[in-house]
């Protein structure tokens, strides 16, 4: 079924009444439902979600089905995972989530086990349904958590914390301060140097990589604006507190010279971004050639520097943050510069 429904062209008229019959008249809605809540092989199971997810992108107003569908758990035979007054395919979908990902077999298990695509697969139907909004709900939030523990070594459970950061994106301002208390900052700040340095130390990387750090930069940089603790964290991360008295007597020099300039500073290049530290890798990817990487890895740093244009300067250098700068109207762009 996944891929006689599936086509990437949405004017294809074949597969519209195609959904039409699924979705309308055999109520397929419900029969993937009754499937998840009985036990099924991990095959059938990702089969089913898939079909789902492409339904959720394909057809206009499932998403609203899914949300509005109640469930009944059945009175047998039902699966493990399946939980007393659980009346909704989002709680079914998430408690299937975490048994996959704490099945006693070991996640993600071996080569030929499935586990890992079923639990990305559901990421990406919660991300699709924006179930981040209800991140503040115990239901939901002990589920993505568990995910983000997930070790990082295997690649597999690596793709499926990747699946948590971005329903991060939705998630509200103030559970960065959850993540403080179950040490998920120091998790999130461990996935963003692997994805740096993925970028800008590999010769290999496309826009494609440089792409997947998005999610990450943009969850930082919520909770950072939303939380000064959260933001600290950040911040004395990425420009380590060991360097900050010779960061600081280098700007009070440069500062000296600024001859009242506008923004306070006139350094062309970083005071202090010695090659090879995270900071000189955030720095060169504010002008990497990837717009969006570029623009939320300024938007981050320019949180980290309190929004203050004289401290964002003198940290990332006046080339650097000349963009960022002119987007927030502090200096006049050259003719053509948004082209």
């Amino acid at each position: 079924l996944f891929y006689a429904t599936y086509n990437p062209l949405p004017t294809n008229r074949i597969i519209e009444k195609i959904h039409e019959h699924l979705v309308g008249t055999l109520d397929i809605l419900s029969v993937c439902m009754n499937i998840l809540t009985h036990n099924n092989t991990r095959p059938v199971l990702l089969s089913v979600v898939r079909l789902l997810h492409n339904l959720l992108v394909s057809v206009q107003g499932f998403s609203k089905r899914v949300v509005d569908k109640k469930l009944e758990a059945p009175a047998t035979a039902r699966a493990y995972w399946v939980q007393d007054g659980q009346t909704s395919p989002v709680k079914l979908l998430i408690s299937l989530l975490s048994c996959t990902i704490q099945h006693e077999s070991g996640f993600p298990g071996g080569k030929e086990d499935r586990s890992s695509d079923l639990a990305v697969e559901i990421l990406r139907i919660l991300y699709v349904l924006r179930v981040g909004t209800f991140l503040n709900e115990d239901w939901c939030k002990s589920a993505v958590v568990k995910v983000l523990e997930l070790p990082m070594a295997d690649d597999r459970s690596y793709n499926c914390i990747l699946g948590g950061v971005n329903l991060l994106m939705d998630a509200p301002g103030e559970f960065g301060d959850f993540l403080i208390e179950c040490s998920g900052d120091a998790i999130l700040l461990d996935i963003l140097v692997r994805q740096v340095d993925g970028v800008v130390s590999s010769s290999k990387s496309g826009n494609s990589v440089a792409t997947a750090m998005v999610p990450s930069l943009v969850v930082l940089n919520k909770f950072s604006t939303h939380s000064e603790t959260f933001c600290q964290r950040v911040k004395d991360f990425v420009f380590p507190q060991d360097c900050e008295e010779k960061f600081w007597s280098k700007a009070r020099e440069e500062v000296s010279r600024s001859n009242g300039q506008d923004v306070g500073a006139k350094n062309m290049s970083p005071l202090d971004a010695p090659k090879g530290t995270l900071r000189w890798k955030l720095i060169r990817l504010m002008t990497w050639t990837e717009s969006h990487t570029k623009r939320t890895t300024a938007e981050l740093l320019w949180t980290l520097c309190g929004q203050d244009a004289q401290e964002f300067v003198l940290r990332t250098g006046f080339g650097n943050a000349m963009p960022m700068l002119g987007l927030q109207g502090l200096v006049e762009m050259p003719s053509g510069f948004g082209a």
